[in-house]
């Protein structure tokens, strides 16, 4: 994955280098079109996207299927991003505009997550640690903030 192109999102500007480098091998390119569902409501997150063009919809999708726009995700933010906290999404994910992201599965966010979480920001732990095993079972349940 090209760095110009991560810059494009401001949570991965965000991101040390140590970080950066972590996750780069699992961030894949996804062109974004319009009305292609990203997530359905409720359903497990397969995936976190990073947005670097374009718009995604969080939709609260009623019984009757009638659906209210109650979020949007574009190059600020990150869509999935509370899946090492919960694993899936309350509303639907539409994208609304043509765009660009980068996609992640959502193995290799959680892991990060935890690593970083662990260590403390800025202080990943190597991949090797035993303390990276672990983090699925000791992490804290605080929010995660996009």
């Amino acid at each position: 994955m090209q760095s110009q192109h991560i810059v494009e999102n401001r949570i991965l500007r965000q991101l040390s280098a140590d970080e950066l480098k972590s996750i780069q091998p699992w961030l894949v390119p996804k062109q974004l079109e319009p009305n292609t569902v990203l997530h359905e409501q409720g359903a497990e997150i397969d995936h976190i996207y990073f947005p670097l063009s374009g718009m995604i919809s969080l939709l609260a999708v009623m019984q009757s299927g009638d659906a209210i726009e109650t979020g949007i995700v574009g190059a600020e933010g990150v869509l999935g991003g509370d899946a090492a906290i919960n694993g899936h999404l309350s509303g639907q994910a539409t994208v609304q505009m043509n765009g660009a992201a980068l996609m992640m599965p959502k193995r290799r966010f959680v892991d990060a997550y935890h690593r970083t979480t662990l260590a403390g920001p800025g202080q990943p732990l190597p991949v090797d640690s035993p303390d990276a095993s672990a983090a699925e079972c000791c992490l804290p349940r605080a929010p995660f903030s996009s």
